[in-house]
């Protein structure tokens, strides 16, 4: 008869690590969180630009008149423009 304990906790220790993944990736924190106006200085960028950017698919959320975006779809998005030798 096999023992099953060694199987479930490997199967264990995975969902746990698929759950920390799927939190990591929904951000349920307001630091993970920047204003646009933060991000503005931050970036050194004007409204209209970020304005662009929401139109052509970024995402973002606003709270009354304020715009945030996820720290994290602000870093793919400069990840995503990397230029060099490998991403010209």
């Amino acid at each position: 008869m096999k023992d099953y304990s060694t199987d479930l906790k490997k199967i264990q220790r995975k969902l746990l690590r698929i759950e920390q993944l799927i939190k990591r990736e929904n951000p349920k924190e307001l630091n993970d969180f920047v204003s646009e106006f933060d991000a503005k200085k931050i970036l050194s960028r004007g409204t209209t630009w970020f304005w662009n950017l929401r139109k052509n698919g970024l995402p973002y959320t606003k709270v009354g008149a304020q715009v945030y975006y996820k720290k994290n779809d602000l870093y793919a998005y400069i990840d995503s423009n990397m230029k060099g030798v490998n991403n010209e």
